[in-house]
């Protein structure tokens, strides 16, 4: 990986290695993205890479809930996820927000599901004010 290469051909480069398990494709990466000081592009690059991989049937997604997710809930939500995207694998990471009191915002490439009381909460007062 010497010559300068596009953030979409990077994202293609780390997408078949992570497919295939090549364990030290990220690493290169990350090396490349020193080396040619691009390092400012890395939340781009990772963004590309997701949406490659979700176009190869693997999504990497995040779900935020208000408190911590059991493993029966993240599984509900992995199987929605697989549902709805055809995917033929899925991984989801869970990050706690306490903002938003209840409920979840799923995250995936191209898509947010937001089931979140907050939300809930800002829709009915936007009702409320237009009464």
């Amino acid at each position: 990986m010497a010559r300068r290469m596009s953030r979409r051909a990077l994202a293609h480069y780390a997408a078949n290695g992570i497919v295939k398990g090549d364990k030290t494709v990220l690493r290169k990466l990350a090396a490349y993205l020193i080396e040619n000081q691009r390092t400012k592009e890395a939340s781009l690059i990772v963004r590309d890479i997701e949406h490659v991989l979700s176009d190869r049937g693997v999504v990497v997604g995040t779900v935020t809930s208000a408190f911590p997710l059991d493993a029966k809930a993240l599984d509900a939500i992995k199987e929605s996820v697989i549902g709805t995207t055809k995917a033929e694998r899925v991984t989801l990471s869970n990050q706690v927000n306490t903002d938003l009191i209840g409920g979840y915002v799923l995250t995936v490439p191209g898509r947010e599901q937001d089931a979140s009381v907050r939300r809930a909460l800002t829709l009915l007062r936007t009702r409320v004010k237009k009464v």
